[in-house]
């Protein structure tokens, strides 16, 4: 079940994961949709943690030992910008790169090269609409596959994204970042790319373990 739905109080929600299969060590986007009465829902970043607060993924892989972690557990969080969005007739949606709170990317070294599994994700959302205060959660059953290939085609464009644009592009160092990739830093390092631009990626990229 890779969408689920739930209620809770006065609203419907539901969590789903976008491209499926998803690619073991690749992106895995998490879309969250809203329905009830109308409210101002509070939205959140971390500066420290780089995400948005409020959420949180657990997860386990079936017939594998393998940990799941957040990435951020040992970050002190120093807080960051609250702001709100509307929740409206239209309902209200949130994507998320499930990268940035759990280590999804140990998956890849689980599974036999071509091999597939399947991840049980629990989703969780501390909801803040008005005064209310609603703990949302589903769990997902999702559908990974190993595909070295194909990852190291994503990361190679995710690379390109960051080190090829006219202006930098904060998002896409995000999401490249959030990937962990063993081979990222010499791919950004090796690109030929503006020096400055090559320094700013690098910065924000996890130190070589």
């Amino acid at each position: 079940m890779t969408e689920a739905h739930g209620t809770a109080a006065a609203y419907e929600y539901t969590v789903r994961i976008e491209e499926l299969p998803v690619l073991a060590g690749g992106p895995m986007v998490a879309v969250w949709t809203l329905h009830g009465p109308p409210a101002d829902v509070a939205l959140g970043g971390s500066r420290t943690l780089n995400r948005t607060t409020g959420f949180s993924f657990a997860g386990t892989a079936e017939g594998l030992d393998v940990p799941l972690t957040d990435p951020a557990a040992d970050v002190v969080d120093l807080g960051g910008p609250m702001g709100a969005r509307p929740l409206t007739e239209a309902g209200l949606t949130v994507s998320l790169l499930v990268n940035q709170y759990l280590t999804v990317e140990n998956l890849r070294p689980a599974l036999p090269p071509g091999g597939s599994g399947v991840l049980a994700l629990r989703c969780r959302w501390d909801l803040v609409a008005g005064a209310e205060q609603v703990p949302l959660e589903l769990t997902l059953r999702v559908p990974v596959r190993r595909d070295d290939d194909a990852l190291a085609d994503v990361v190679r464009r995710q690379v390109e994204a960051v080190l090829r644009t006219e202006k930098p592009d904060e998002d896409a160092l995000t999401r490249l970042a959030a990937l962990r990739h063993p081979d990222t830093r010499r791919l950004v390092s090796g690109a030929d790319a503006d020096p400055e631009r090559t320094a700013w990626a690098l910065a924000a990229l996890p130190a070589p373990s």
